[in-house]
């Protein structure tokens, strides 16, 4: 029987990846949206079926779900609407929205599903309501395992071989990697967790693992780093 999945937030960067990646290896994709179909739509896109929803308003998918293995949760912003104003309390388009409150609402729903969450490695200094927000998810999916087939990828920040600009700044994060060691030595571990970016990753590796862990029964309950999502991407051939 051909597996089927739900994504949310499938128009979005990694959600295209996530998505090219599951119709790859003939599984059945169903992208949930705001906008419902992707501004360009290149060749492979047309085995995906785009749906204009809203995670935070079941009826829009909830009739999905008894046809799907599994639900990936992959909304997110990086800068909020309250951004840079972090004072402000505007509640549409927040992190409290966004990273948190819509994959909550989806966890509400769900049944036997294995369900994924992306969250990140670390957050910015600038805007730490970005990671709490999602670590609230996590400690969610965590309280709750018994109910929820939950899994949780922290990547680091993402690039493909074909954007240059994205590699480029990847390289630096990958200099300024190095001084997390150092940091932890002196333990200013939570210094460094603030102040020093995560290390880059390709996006694809975060893809093929997202696919896996909603499809796979040993992946629920797990909580995956940069290092665990670029080893089980290379120890797994294909979604069998």
């Amino acid at each position: 029987m051909q597996k089927s999945l739900l994504v949310f937030g499938g128009n979005g960067y990694l959600g295209s990846h996530i998505c090219k990646y599951a119709v790859s290896q003939g599984i059945n994709v169903i992208s949930v949206s705001r906008s419902g179909n992707p501004k360009k739509v290149e060749a492979w896109q047309n085995r995906v079926q785009y749906v204009k929803g809203n995670a935070s308003d079941p009826s829009t998918y909830e009739h999905f779900l008894p046809h799907v293995n599994g639900v990936i949760h992959c909304i997110a912003v990086l800068f909020d609407s309250n951004f840079p104003r972090t004072w402000a309390s505007k509640y549409e388009g927040s992190y409290e929205q966004m990273n948190r409150d819509t994959a909550l609402k989806v966890c509400e729903t769900l049944g036997q599903q294995n369900f994924v969450y992306i969250s990140a490695e670390r957050g910015m200094f600038f805007a730490p309501r970005y990671i709490s927000t999602k670590r609230e998810v996590e400690a969610y999916l965590e309280k709750n395992r018994e109910r929820i087939n939950g899994c949780v990828l922290r990547p680091g920040y993402m690039y493909s071989e074909a954007e240059k600009q994205k590699k480029i700044a990847g390289t630096f994060f990958n200099l300024t990697w190095k001084s997390d060691a150092v940091l932890k030595t002196l333990r200013l571990g939570k210094l460094s967790e603030m102040f020093v970016p995560p290390r880059s990753m390709h996006v694809d590796d975060t893809a093929k693992v997202a696919v896996l862990a909603a499809l796979r029964p040993e992946f629920i309950g797990t909580t995956l780093g940069i290092e665990d999502i670029e080893r089980t991407a290379l120890k797994y051939s294909g979604v069998e």
